[in-house]
């Protein structure tokens, strides 16, 4: 079955969300762990199982597809953010290795160091949210330059 284009990236942009949603989630659940919730470190964490979902269907989308830039760009992204959880840092590893012998190799390539020359966000000293986007902001160029 071949999705049209447009289709297609609002998927991946879905897919992306669930997986900054699940990193989000193991970052607050590590910061303050609740009783009786799941470790993100444990094997069967549901937060670590929906993140390794998100990879698989990039992973089939890196070597099965052509996808479009704005595409390879959220994918990228979302590695660049992923590869930094110890729990699903190899599997990152291996989608990226997949990505860059790809179709889409220079566009992730292009976008990876995109990444190392983009600026923090602005405002990112005061406030719990610009906090949140500035560490973000580390996140994706700490796994940029891991990938690289």
């Amino acid at each position: 079955v071949e999705l049209p284009d447009a289709l297609f990236c609002r998927l991946v942009d879905a897919v992306c969300a669930v997986c900054f949603q699940a990193l989000d989630r193991s970052v607050e659940a590590e910061e303050s762990p609740q009783p009786g919730e799941a470790s993100p470190h444990q094997k069967n964490d549901p937060r670590m199982q929906l993140l390794r979902a998100c990879l698989a269907v990039f992973d089939v989308v890196t070597r099965y597809t052509s996808p479009s830039l704005g595409c390879t760009r959220e994918i990228t992204d979302t590695l660049c953010a992923a590869v930094n959880d110890a729990q699903v840092s190899r599997e990152c590893v291996q989608v990226m290795r997949n990505f860059l012998l790809g179709a889409p190799g220079l566009g992730a390539t292009n976008q990876l160091l995109s990444t190392l020359h983009s600026a923090p966000p602005p405002g990112s000293t005061s406030g719990a949210a610009a906090r949140t986007a500035a560490g973000r902001w580390v996140g994706r160029v700490r796994g940029a330059i891991f990938l690289l």
